[in-house]
């Protein structure tokens, strides 16, 4: 390919600088489309669509005053299906609450009802925010912003 490059050069009517020019940007958009091609295939590896396991609370990103008296925890999220969220709360054995549940943008939409922000989302780690009502030992209640770290299993 060297050699008729250089006849194609030496040959050609047009200015050496055209040809170089005209080069070098067929480089640059040929390496610019392998670029995105791999970045289209990297946004869809992460999914929400699994089963994630309550760890805890952030309570750097929370605002609870009286966290003893507010009881959230082992319950396990099944959104391994893309509408229908299952809900269970292993502590006390209910068994799980079925609702049928949608995505948008950051929102996760429980019965048509806006519910959850979802704060991270990683392959194995789901960060979920949402408005509680805490009632303190005092009897006053206020809402707080609870976030909850969920794990994939």
């Amino acid at each position: 390919m060297r050699p008729f490059l250089f006849i194609l050069l030496v040959q050609s009517p047009y200015p050496m600088k055209k040809i170089i020019c005209a080069l070098g940007l067929a480089l640059f958009l040929y390496g610019c489309a392998g670029d995105h091609k791999k970045a289209a295939n990297d946004s869809g590896k992460v999914s929400i669509n699994k089963v994630w396991v309550f760890k805890k609370i952030d309570t750097a990103k929370s605002n609870l005053k009286g966290s003893s008296s507010f009881w959230i925890g082992d319950n396990t999220i099944d959104m391994s299906n893309k509408d229908t969220l299952r809900y269970s709360t292993i502590a006390t054995n209910n068994g799980s609450t079925v609702y049928p549940y949608k995505v948008s943008r950051s929102y996760i939409f429980l019965a048509g009802k806006q519910t959850y922000h979802i704060e991270k989302l990683t392959d194995s780690l789901l960060e979920l925010s949402a408005l509680y009502q805490v009632k303190e030992q005092s009897g006053e209640s206020h809402e707080s912003t609870v976030v909850m770290i969920y794990k994939a299993r």
